[in-house]
């Protein structure tokens, strides 16, 4: 992946399951954070992801 390291995949599933298991207790100001900061960049590595032959 481009941008992400194995470090933040770890990151991205921990979030992942905050939400799910405890999405009462999310900061919903902490997850547009993540998603102002962090989604441009995992989109761009899905789609190369996508797109490798």
């Amino acid at each position: 992946m481009t941008g992400f390291g194995h470090h933040l995949e770890i990151k991205v599933i921990s979030l992942r399951n905050r939400i799910i298991q405890a999405y009462d207790a999310v900061d919903d100001i902490l997850i547009w954070e993540v998603v102002q900061r962090h989604l441009p960049v995992l989109k761009q590595d899905v789609f190369h992801l996508l797109n490798m032959p």
